[in-house]
């Protein structure tokens, strides 16, 4: 994460939206994507290359993502993945679908 994702995430990091995009590489790794909703659009705060989409990997890119917030997302907008909503429900609890 850089300086300026970390700074839009602070800015405009109420809501969080989670995607990923698939067999990006010769390994078929899993790009796992945060995007806040900004002013000027949707804009990425975290980009992860992650093995595959259980609920311990997301959940482990979640918590760095934790660590680098001053606050818990008030909504979290993700696909209806059993995997992503368990790793959102453990690492931010309390949060709305």
């Amino acid at each position: 994460m850089t300086e300026f994702m970390q700074h839009l995430l602070e800015r405009y990091g109420e809501t969080i939206f989670m995607d990923a995009t698939y067999n990006v590489d010769c390994e078929e790794s899993i790009m796992f994507i945060v995007t806040v909703l900004t002013n000027d659009g949707y804009e990425p705060v975290m980009i992860s290359l992650i093995p595959n989409e259980t609920s311990e990997n997301v959940g482990k890119q979640l918590a760095h993502l934790k660590e680098r917030m001053n606050h818990t997302p008030k909504f979290i907008m993700m696909d209806d993945s059993a995997a992503y909503q368990k790793a959102a429900k453990s690492v931010f609890p309390g949060y709305s679908l």
